[in-house]
């Protein structure tokens, strides 16, 4: 996207936590790096969640000669594919659970790398585990998505839907995060104060976002997965859900917003000599 590198015309690896995701002809692969290796060569020094693919989302039949950037703010991104016929959008940013997609052109397709286990299907909803990880998919109310290894829907005609990584696979889980499914981010900003007599800077993130479809329990508010130093310096609720990332434990939050409260001394403008 906007960094190429050996001529990539998609993406790289991206590691936006807690999903992990590669851009691709036929779409946007995503996963959840849940679980570290340690290179022997490397014992003792490293660790890295490397990445994971369950399943590649895009249109049936998409094969997109690149993947380019239509939008982005403060941490969120909107790619976009276009092969002349089908074109998708999809929305994803860092600690957010969700990617939100758009597509025209054909049904919605969402391809699993490998055998998955749907214990739940009705309404345009989805619950699957694939490779051990727990997943919703949220199609508009009504619609249906068929298929065993690799799912399709035309959406009841609306054309859009999300994908969310969820902390387990209880149906209680999976209804939280389908009232909040339709809530799609469209800008994200960030903002600060700093007093400078107690050193103490505030920082204040703040996701908008547009409800797809009301009725049925849907709320008009995002879910954000926070990092430690920064549920660790709010005050805000918390939900008990959590997830795994390279970064430590991020725990989840319902809700536009969240503050963090930090001392802060300012920096060096040069590092001194040794």
């Amino acid at each position: 996207m906007i960094w190429k590198r050996d001529n990539e015309v998609y993406s790289r690896n991206m590691f936006p936590q807690p999903l992990n995701m590669r851009a691709k002809a036929t779409g946007l692969g995503v996963g959840y790096p849940n679980t570290y290796t340690i290179p022997k060569a490397q014992l003792g020094r490293d660790f890295f969640y490397t990445y994971q693919e369950d399943f590649v989302v895009g249109v049936t039949n998409l094969n997109a000669p690149d993947t380019r950037v239509a939008d982005y703010s403060d941490w969120a991104v909107t790619a976009e594919w276009n092969d002349g016929t089908r074109s998708m959008q999809a929305t994803f940013g860092r600690g957010l659970p969700f990617v939100y997609f758009t597509v025209s052109g054909g049904d919605a397709r969402v391809a699993f790398s490998a055998t998955p286990s749907i214990w739940y299907n009705s309404n345009g909803v989805v619950g699957v585990t694939v490779n051990g990880r727990h997943y919703g998919i949220f199609g508009p109310h009504g619609s249906s998505w068929s298929g065993s290894s690799t799912l399709t829907s035309n959406l009841s005609g609306k054309g859009y839907f999300s994908v969310a990584v969820l902390p387990d696979n209880t149906s209680s889980t999976l209804e939280f995060f389908r009232k909040h499914a339709y809530a799609f981010v469209t800008d994200t900003r960030v903002s600060w104060s700093y007093d400078e007599a107690n050193a103490i800077l505030t920082t204040t993130y703040t996701v908008v976002t547009t409800l797809k479809e009301d009725g049925n329990g849907n709320v008009n508010a995002p879910l954000q997965a926070l990092y430690p130093h920064q549920w660790k310096n709010s005050s805000d609720p918390l939900t008990g859900y959590t997830y795994v990332s390279a970064r430590g434990t991020m725990k989840l939050l319902a809700g536009a917003s969240f503050s963090t409260r930090m001392t802060f001394n300012g920096v060096l403008p040069a590092m001194p000599d040794a």
